[in-house]
């Protein structure tokens, strides 16, 4: 059972700022969508979650939080996204330096009987009745005088740069290196056979140097061993 001073923070429309949340699917905002779940027997919570794509790319949201003291942090995540990829989000309350991630593995693959009622088997409604889970994630002890949750979105790539935005600078970028790499081998191609001409005298001449310490050191010790009573 959950202890009675707990904060239960269900409408996450109250995220700031508002201009981030959207009621539909829109790129770079939060698509807000009601919700209904069992928290434990004879409990009921209902509220608004924050959903978003891996290509949504959302800015940063606060959530206030309107606790004193210390408390334990929970985050509901839900366990079935319908992409197969692991549901992962950063979290950092508004003091912190830096995000950490909150992630729950999805449940993916066909159910039998999903959705026609109770599945034939155990470990099929067992499967079943995981993908359509909201999963507590702890994130930690903290004092919440003050403080408010920030979330951002994990989207493609940990630099939240969009696929296509990546794909034609890293296009760009091959199209001046590789023919710069080229101009330079042909300009210096010369020089570079010269500076390995050196490079190999170098390493003879420090080659021969050794061969002579070693000899000296040889010779040294077994004078000295001679010369003892």
């Amino acid at each position: 059972s959950f202890d009675a001073r707990s904060v239960w923070i269900t409408d996450l429309a109250v995220s700031r700022p508002a201009r981030a949340l959207s009621r539909e699917a829109e790129k770079g905002r939060w698509r807000l969508v009601d919700y209904e779940a069992r928290a434990e027997p004879g409990k009921t919570l209902k509220g608004t979650m924050m959903m978003c794509g891996p290509e949504t790319a959302p800015p940063a949201v606060s959530i206030p939080l309107g606790a004193r003291g210390w408390h334990a942090i929970y985050v509901g995540l839900k366990a079935y996204l319908g992409i197969g990829e692991p549901n992962t989000i950063k979290l950092k309350l508004k003091s912190d330096p830096c995000y950490v991630l909150a992630s729950v593995e999805t449940v993916t693959g066909g159910v039998r009987g999903e959705d026609v009622g109770l599945a034939a088997d155990g470990e099929a409604e067992r499967a079943r009745l995981r993908r359509r889970q909201i999963q507590d994630c702890f994130y930690k002890f903290a004092d919440l005088t003050g403080e408010e949750l920030e979330v951002s979105a994990l989207t493609a790539g940990i630099a939240h740069v969009p696929f296509w935005k990546f794909l034609t600078v890293d296009a760009a970028a091959a199209l001046v290196s590789v023919p710069f790499g080229f101009f330079l081998a042909f300009l210096f191609a010369d020089q570079v056979q010269r500076i390995f001409s050196d490079v190999h005298r170098v390493e003879r001449w420090l080659g021969l140097a050794a061969l002579v310490a070693i000899a000296v050191w040889v010779a040294v010790a077994v004078r000295r061993r001679s010369q003892r009573p």
